[in-house]
């Protein structure tokens, strides 16, 4: 279902937008805790400051917010991503891929609930819902496997699984999310990307750096 097709009694489209935007942020904390199917309307509205007419005022039921969720969700793995890649497209694609990883998981970090909830939630969605993510995933992993193209073609990157690494790239961000109780004593989430980016740059890179020789 897409946030278009979802009944509203208001005319403001951005106010629908500003207030659905809300809704999908103030109930992911809510879903991961509790979990979709135990959630009611009632703690819906009550995590998101509103009554349930309110609440019904912008959506028609509770599977419209799970709507809502995948929508806001997909803006931002899919369009937001693809804003950067063009934004950075002047650059090399060495300098262009710590860009994008950066700003990608700076992104994760600032939306954890979602990520959580999709994994947590994914086995238990209905099949078209599960499409839609999954298709999702397939759209952003092109996105990724396109820039790593680029760098191939450069030289500066050699790539036999541009499907694989581009996955790893994703999959190493929603890590800092999914593990990050383990990770908060030890490292800053600056520490986190740096780390990872080294990694993923010296697995791809065609030039990678020589040891200096010992000398007598």
């Amino acid at each position: 279902m897409k946030e278009n097709d979802i009944r509203t009694y208001s005319r403001n489209t951005e106010l629908v937008s500003e207030r659905r935007e809300h809704i999908a942020k103030s109930v992911a904390p809510l879903f991961v805790k509790q979990g979709y199917e135990r959630t009611t309307i009632r703690d819906i509205a009550k995590v998101c400051g509103m009554s349930m007419g309110h609440l019904y005022y912008y959506i028609g039921s509770k599977e419209d917010i799970l709507g809502i969720m995948m929508d806001y969700d997909q803006h931002f793995y899919t369009d937001f991503v693809k804003q950067m890649i063009a934004s950075y497209d002047s650059l090399s694609p060495t300098d262009a891929l710590i860009k994008v990883i950066d700003d990608l998981y700076r992104g994760m970090a600032g939306i954890p609930d979602f990520t959580r909830f999709f994994y947590q939630e994914m086995k238990n969605l209905q099949r078209d819902a599960r499409r839609v993510i999954m298709d999702r995933e397939r759209t952003l992993m092109a996105e990724f496997e396109k820039m790593l193209q680029r760098g191939c073609d450069s030289g500066e990157f050699v790539i036999n699984d541009l499907t694989l690494v581009a996955n790893t790239i994703i999959v190493t961000g929603h890590m800092w999310v999914l593990r990050k109780p383990l990770f908060a004593r030890g490292y800053l989430l600056d520490d986190y990307i740096r780390y990872q980016t080294e990694n993923i740059l010296k697995s791809i890179s065609a030039y990678p750096k020589k040891k200096p020789e010992a000398q007598d």
